[in-house]
């Protein structure tokens, strides 16, 4: 019990609080929550407006500024009427959900010269785009104002859900310092830009406190519409299995048998099937629409092409390409010992106060980045899921790696913002 605060130690300990005083105590939480994620918003608003007035104010061009995705364009550059906050907010991958926007997907998707599948709407999944159209229908606004918006409000949610994620686990101060990562990290701006991110971590992080709380029916509402907002959903449905596994064998073979009754255990397979069809459903939507097989997994292949060439997709061998290609023999051993690195970092004894839950949905997330991500810069955003490992007792627990970590993370979006929203993609 050292691990938690005085404060959550006393709301464990005492079953007798009276349920006002419960609800006044998860209201001030999620005032706290709200009041960091605000001053977030200010700072990488901020940030954003800043880098505009530079570029605007020196002639500069903005990237990837174009009416519609590049893939799409007949002849040359068709370049939108003007420049403000929130078409600066929807640049790269922003791009193509406002295609998604507004023509939906493409029923004959494009070729490349060799006649395979070229970059294409498909690789991004429906719901994030489709929410903003719905929105937009009753607001009257258009893509990037609404979508910019909706991403800032779905970053609000995000973050209650991972506080209290962490919160049930490791107490006040721990979930509040992930939390305050979580917002003001190095890539903190692109919870209000128009990426599917917010919305997805909201989803996820939301599931993955249901999954900690036992509610295995309920977890499966908000994980099969994150299966649709953005790829990695499919990572629950191996943590399911995990957890479950580790509940039988302490049931049947434990030294102190656990009780794993029945209801949890047919709840828990449904809710492991329903997160692995709905993980994998969308290549086969996307198959059956086109009447191309394969047509997603084309079309994931097809953005690295420029970087590995044409090459068959191999489990966990996308690293040790991409490393191997341009650094040689020192890259593949970099990528070896990174995903050493996190392992150890996974397992350590510590890390077990997180709850099996928890560290089955991160490892498992990883293991899913290790099998089928090349990584190049966007990689990083990926990573992002990943943020409760910083409730780490050797990092959250001491006052003077709380203050290093929180401010190098908060100095390092200044940079981020520059290299991986103006110069490239995130």
């Amino acid at each position: 019990m050292a691990f938690l605060d005085s404060t959550t130690r006393r709301s464990l300990l005492e079953p007798s609080i009276r349920r006002p005083a419960r609800r006044g105590l998860i209201a001030r939480q999620v005032w706290t929550v709200v009041g960091m994620y605000a001053l977030s918003r200010v700072y990488s608003s901020a940030l954003i407006a800043i880098l505009l007035w530079i570029v605007l104010a020196n002639g500069w061009s903005v990237p990837s500024y174009y009416s519609e995705p590049w893939y799409v364009l007949a002849d040359g550059a068709h370049y939108r009427d003007t420049v403000n906050f929130f078409t600066f907010s929807g640049l790269w991958d922003g791009e193509h959900y406002n295609y998604i926007f507004n023509h939906g997907y493409p029923v004959h998707p494009p070729v490349d010269g060799t006649g395979a599948i070229a970059p294409n709407p498909w690789a991004f999944l429906p719901v994030y785009p489709l929410v903003v159209k719905g929105l937009s229908l009753v607001t009257g606004f258009g893509f990037f104002s609404l979508g910019t918006v909706f991403s800032m409000v779905c970053g609000l949610g995000a973050a209650i859900a991972l506080y209290f994620l962490i919160h049930d686990r490791a107490g006040h101060k721990t979930a509040q310092f992930v939390t305050a990562l979580f917002a003001f990290g190095p890539l903190g701006f692109l919870l209000q830009t128009t990426y599917a991110e917010s919305l997805f971590f909201l989803l996820m992080f939301s599931a993955m406190l249901l999954f900690q709380r036992e509610r295995y029916w309920l977890m499966t509402i908000p994980a099969s519409i994150a299966a649709f907002t953005r790829p990695g959903e499919v990572a629950l449905a191996a943590a399911v299995l995990i957890v479950f596994c580790v509940k039988w064998w302490r049931a049947h073979f434990a030294l102190e048998r656990v009780e794993f009754p029945w209801r949890q255990r047919i709840a828990m397979i449904a809710a492991g099937l329903i997160t692995f069809v709905t993980g994998m459903a969308w290549p086969v939507v996307g198959s059956i629409v086109t009447g191309l097989p394969g047509l997603y997994m084309s079309t994931e292949l097809s953005w690295r092409v420029d970087l590995i060439g044409y090459a068959p997709f191999v489990p966990f061998a996308a690293p040790f390409e991409f490393f191997g290609r341009y650094t040689g023999a020192f890259g593949v051993v970099f990528a070896a010992a990174a995903v050493a690195g996190f392992a150890y970092w996974l397992f350590r004894r510590r890390l077990r106060r997180l709850g099996m839950p928890m560290l089955a949905t991160v490892g498992s997330y990883a293991l899913y980045l290790f099998a089928v991500v090349t990584p190049t810069q966007s990689f990083l955003r990926l990573c992002m899921p990943l943020i409760p490992m910083f409730a780490d007792p050797a990092i959250a627990l001491s006052a003077k790696w709380r203050r290093v970590v929180f401010y190098g993370f908060a100095a390092l979006q200044v940079v981020f913002i520059v290299l991986l929203w103006y110069l490239t993609n995130p």
